[in-house]
């Protein structure tokens, strides 16, 4: 997974610097680009983004967005050098102009900086770190110490984690270890639970397996496929390059819909009670855009021009999420997978159906989302103004962001509310199905999609929303995500 380097929203840094008595008139310092390799790409606010041009003057206010295999130089005030910024991260133009001395932030791609000033009775943190991965969530960039727990984590190196900017208050964080900033505690760390640490070490060797170089994925065999448990996660080799990884959805029984007292629920979340009676694989994020190309051999402005569609392209890059693809073309695409990726005798790829889609969103939860009750922004990528319940206001991307960006559910499965919504199996019925191993296969006009998008607010991301869409229809915010799952008959 890769993750963002970030150094604040726009508007967040514009404010901070507003308090403090800052002008922006002190700040117009532009700064010049050189690629070593790669893409970059420019967006402002989030809200829209196209690729940066050689030697381009980039103002403040500008934010820069580098592919994985990318790397670019930024010049400040027309000067040669400053800032170098490796594959994978994002930088945003506003707070490193309000360094006095940009060659001291050179950071290591998969790496989040945060440099935060705080405001008086709003303790914030800030991360440091000289090399290494660090990982933040449950927060968000600008998080206020005290209201929400930071879990913060490195693979190698060390981080520092001052509050209030006060050295006396600075927690260290050595390689491989955890600490929780907790509510209240104002510099102390509060424990990290197994489960916690257990993810953390999975992400790691998701992470490793998935760096250029990386150990090459062991085929899969029945017992394998038989034998998984929660957290457990196989890496399939996808023809064309890269690799697809799936975690284990065990089997169990669930209630599927909402109960009547959840807030803005739909009148077709009616609740049955449904089994899973073998477990499957599900894949750990969206179908991306690199997969995609991999396997159909289209991109997705190619896929764009075959929708016919006029929308933006919100969201682009290899590792972010497919979209502007139909059910006929997640079918098609599920089809090349079983015809050129092996998998054992009684096993095939599929899309979910709603039942499997659902059950692996709860990934055990009885609440309306994976993290329970409410959600926000920091959870899950959607309309961050809008959060679910007794969720904070957070950050509004407006846009699709790199699949596996967000905290992952109990099942280590990523996105399951929001960035994109998936397209499943099943024809659309207004009332759900119970039983066994429930698939609407009765012919229907509609086919079934879930989890919501970043264009949508909180409460359309609950894991028991239900949507539905002619099947032959092309979306800018609707993908789908691939399942392992066993042979009927």
């Amino acid at each position: 997974m890769v993750l963002f380097l970030a150094v604040g929203l726009p508007l967040a840094a514009f404010g901070i610097w507003k308090v403090l008595g800052w002008r922006l008139s002190a700040l117009r310092a532009e700064s010049r680009i050189t690629f070593v390799a790669g893409v970059v790409n420019l967006t402002s606010g989030g809200a829209s983004s196209r690729p940066a041009v050689r030697g381009e003057v980039v103002p403040e206010g500008t934010a820069l967005v580098t592919e994985r295999r990318s790397e670019v130089d930024v010049g400040f005030g027309g000067g040669d050098g400053g800032l170098k910024i490796t594959g994978g991260s994002q930088v945003n133009l506003i707070q490193l102009n309000g360094w006095s001395n940009a060659k001291e932030i050179e950071v290591k791609a998969g790496t989040i900086y945060s440099k935060v000033t705080p405001r008086k009775g709003k303790p914030r943190y800030r991360l440091k770190t000289p090399s290494g991965q660090i990982m933040v969530r449950g927060t968000g960039f600008f998080a206020e110490v005290g209201k929400i727990s930071t879990l913060v984590a490195t693979r190698d190196g060390v981080v520092e984690v001052s509050l209030n900017g006060n050295a006396s208050s600075t927690v260290k964080v050595g390689a491989g270890e955890m600490v929780r900033m907790a509510p209240g505690s104002m510099g102390k760390v509060g424990p990290v639970s197994p489960r916690e640490r257990a993810m953390f070490a999975r992400l790691n060797q998701i992470r490793e397996l998935n760096e250029e170089g990386g150990v090459e994925p062991a085929p899969l065999t029945s017992v394998i496929l038989k034998e998984g448990k929660p957290g457990k996660v196989v890496t399939v080799a996808l023809p064309g390059g890269g690799v697809m990884n799936l975690g284990y959805c065990p089997p169990g029984s669930f209630t599927m819909g909402s109960p009547v007292s959840e807030a803005d629920r739909g009148v077709d979340e009616g609740q049955v009670e449904v089994r899973i009676s073998k477990g499957f694989w599900m894949g750990q994020t969206e179908v991306t855009q690199g997969q995609w190309e991999a396997l159909m051999g289209k991109t997705l402005a190619q896929q764009k021009a075959i929708a016919g569609s006029t929308a933006e392209i919100i969201g682009l890059g290899a590792a972010h999420p497919m979209y502007f693809v139909n059910w006929n073309d997640a079918q098609e695409f599920v089809g090349k997978m079983n015809e050129k990726v092996p998998l054992p005798a009684g096993w095939m790829f599929s899309l979910p159906s709603e039942a499997q889609w659902e059950y692996a969103c709860r990934a055990g939860s009885r609440e309306a989302t994976a993290f329970g009750k409410s959600l926000d922004s920091t959870q899950a990528n959607f309309r961050g103004n809008f959060p679910y319940r007794t969720g904070v206001m957070g950050p509004n991307m407006a846009t699709a962001v790199e699949a596996g960006s967000y905290a992952p559910n109990a099942w280590l499965l990523y996105d399951m509310h929001g960035n994109v919504s998936e397209w499943c199996d099943d024809f659309w019925s207004d009332k759900l199905a119970g039983g066994v191993d429930p698939r609407l296969s009765v012919r229907g006009d509609q086919r079934v999609f879930r989890g919501g998008s970043w264009f949508n607010s909180g409460f359309q991301c609950r894991s028991a929303k239900r949507w539905f869409e002619d099947p032959g229809k092309r979306i800018g915010d609707l993908g789908f995500r691939v399942a392992i799952t066993p042979r009927e008959g």
